[in-house]
């Protein structure tokens, strides 16, 4: 499960998901990973709806 939070994390960095520093803590809003599954689906990347 490690994977996925480095994923998380390259996504921060690079722009893809926008997240805030809340203390040493990395917050991620749920109208963030909302905005990602939509842009995800317009381009493509998610198929039929199944990650």
């Amino acid at each position: 499960m490690a994977s996925e939070r480095y994923t998380v994390y390259r996504m921060i960095e690079g722009g893809e998901l926008e997240a805030y520093r809340y203390g040493r803590n990395v917050r991620v809003s749920e109208q963030a990973v909302v905005n990602l599954l939509r842009r995800s689906a317009m381009d493509g990347d998610v198929a039929d709806g199944q990650a």
